[in-house]
């Protein structure tokens, strides 16, 4: 066998008597180093497919989608309860929301008067438009609306 970093012939097969090099340490370092970029390859795999997963999610996800010049909110909801919302700012102006008084609405009136009631609360504030993708939520009563102006 030869020396990896000077090609003289070794006699024990192991360090250098030229130049001191320890053969087998050289082998080890070569195999960790290997086997780092392996767990990094697969790490950052792992984290590209929980991203492709969550943005699947998010696109097959029901939603309240409101537009307008003024800004534009996305509310993303399962069976009971919001699940995310993305809001966007145009001309400094914003529709803002408050995730945690928004569930205290909804466990108290129901998801679907929610969104309806956010639905035209945006609509004549900004006189923007609102569509629903995916399930439209079914309402409980229709008797007594949620004025998000002034919630009881």
């Amino acid at each position: 066998m030869k020396c990896k970093n000077c090609g003289t012939e070794l006699i024990d097969d192991s360090i250098c008597d030229f130049c001191g090099l320890d053969n087998n340490k050289q082998e080890e370092n070569a195999k960790n180093y290997n086997g780092l970029i392996a767990v990094i390859i697969i790490v950052v795999s792992l984290l590209t497919l929980l991203g492709l997963i969550i943005c699947i999610s998010n696109e097959k996800s029901n939603k309240l989608i409101c537009k307008s010049e003024r800004g534009n909110i996305t509310i993303i909801y399962d069976d009971e309860i919001i699940t995310n919302y993305k809001s966007v700012v145009v001309n400094n102006s914003q529709f803002v929301m408050n995730y945690d008084y928004s569930v205290k609405l909804i466990r108290k009136y129901g998801l679907a008067e929610f969104l309806d009631a956010l639905k035209t609360l945006f609509e004549e504030d900004s006189n923007g438009s609102c569509k629903y993708e995916g399930v439209i939520p079914k309402m409980k009563s229709e008797s007594n609306p949620l004025d998000l102006r002034n919630p009881k």
